[in-house]
């Protein structure tokens, strides 16, 4: 009677201290619920000219708390020349900042050793140039070389990526001008 009491109480103990794992469910998969944070090329579509030279910034959006990202981001040199890419000031620790415009790709990371950032903030900062010919062209997250890291482990959301269209430049309207007239 006595060992029954005493694995009766046991019993009871234990189901009491498992009780909110048990009915909390299943921890949600990383990327997803109110800490993901999404990673995205904003302006995410942009109507430029040959020549022109132009920023996106790499947004992390969301509410999450973050420790570190990565990203590589895609282009086609066809079309598009990278110039530089530039921290966004958020997270004040670089990792790596390169631009290979023979593979087509931009490369940055950062993090922070004390208090995790809250998204959302400006990751970095790419410029581009617009080469010929005309034409549509993406700036692609690849999603093999992207991340987002809280305290406890990956953040990343969806990836959201941006679209350049080159457009013929305007021709200049002349301007009417004021020729005085003889009196």
């Amino acid at each position: 009677m006595k060992r029954w009491l005493v694995l009766s109480v046991m019993l009871l103990v234990a189901i009491v201290a498992l009780a909110p794992v048990l009915w909390a469910g299943p921890p949600a998969p990383n990327g997803v619920g109110p800490e993901a944070v999404n990673v995205a090329v904003r302006p995410a579509t942009l109507y430029v000219y040959p020549g022109q030279v132009f920023d996106v910034r790499i947004q992390l959006e969301g509410s999450g708390g973050v420790v570190g990202a990565d990203m590589w981001l895609r282009f086609d040199t066809t079309y598009l020349k990278a110039l530089a890419v530039y921290d966004g000031g958020a997270l004040p620790v670089q990792l790596a900042a390169s631009v290979d415009n023979t593979t087509g790709v931009v490369k940055y990371g950062a993090g922070t050793f004390g208090s995790p950032v809250n998204a959302p903030f400006t990751l970095a900062i790419v410029r581009f140039q617009a080469k010929g010919p005309l034409g549509n062209t993406n700036l692609v997250l690849d999603p093999a070389h992207t991340d987002v890291q809280g305290t406890s482990g990956s953040l990343l959301g969806a990836l959201v990526n941006g679209t350049v269209h080159i457009v013929p430049a305007p021709t200049p309207t002349p301007t009417p001008t004021v020729t005085p007239t003889p009196t």
